[in-house]
C-alpha cells in the first residue's frame, strides 16, 4: 500500500511539475511579447523644421531640401496638396525634393506624409515667386530665345527655351509667358 501511495505522490508531483513549467514558459512568452511589443517603435509624425532654398520663380525645377525629423524612406513632399517630384530619403532627418515649374507665385505650406500616413507641416515653408517670363526684343531677360517649341497635342502650348536664362511656357499660344 505505501508503494502504491508513493507512485501517486510521485505521479501528482510529475503532474504539476509539468503543470508549473508550462505556466512559467507561458508566462515567459507573455513577458517575451510584452518587452517585444514595448520595444517596437512607435510611429511618430515627421516633423518639418527647415526648407533650403526658401523661394524659387516658377519657371524653373528646384531642387530642395527639406530637414526635420522623424523621416521615413518612401515618405512623400507637397506643396499646399501638389506633390513634389523626386523625393529621395536621404536621412531620417533629411529629404531632398524638387519643386516642379509652372506652380502658382505664392507661399506655400511644405507637407511630408510618411507611409501609414502620419504627416507633418511647416506653413509658409516656401514662395513662388513670378519667373522672368516676358519677351523682350526677341530675348527673355539677358537671354538670347535660342529654340521655341510647339506641343503637338495642344497647340497652344508653347515652350521657348534661354540657355542663359531657363525654358518658359505659353499656354495661350504666346500671348502670356
Amino acid at each position: 500500500m505505501q508503494r502504491r501511495w508513493s507512485m501517486i505522490l510521485a505521479v501528482i508531483l510529475s503532474s504539476m511539475t509539468l503543470l508549473l513549467l508550462q505556466l512559467c514558459l507561458l508566462a515567459v512568452g507573455d513577458l517575451a511579447g510584452a518587452t517585444s511589443a514595448l520595444a517596437a517603435p512607435l510611429r511618430q509624425a515627421p516633423t518639418v523644421t527647415e526648407v533650403g532654398p526658401e523661394a524659387a520663380p516658377n519657371d524653373l525645377d528646384t531642387p530642395i531640401v527639406i530637414t526635420g525629423t522623424g523621416f521615413v524612406n518612401g515618405a512623400t513632399v507637397s506643396l499646399a496638396g501638389i506633390s513634389l517630384d523626386d523625393v529621395e530619403w536621404v536621412s531620417s532627418s533629411v529629404l531632398n525634393a524638387t519643386v516642379p515649374w509652372g506652380m502658382d507665385p505664392g507661399v506655400y505650406t511644405l507637407t511630408v506624409t510618411n507611409p501609414g500616413d502620419e504627416s507633418g507641416s511647416l506653413s509658409s515653408a516656401f514662395t513662388v515667386d513670378e519667373g522672368l517670363g516676358v519677351w523682350n526684343a526677341g530675348q527673355l531677360y539677358g537671354g538670347e530665345v535660342n529654340q521655341v517649341v510647339i506641343n503637338p497635342v495642344t497647340p497652344t502650348t508653347v515652350y521657348a527655351v534661354s540657355y542663359d536664362v531657363g525654358m518658359f511656357r505659353s499656354q495661350d499660344a504666346g500671348e502670356n509667358w
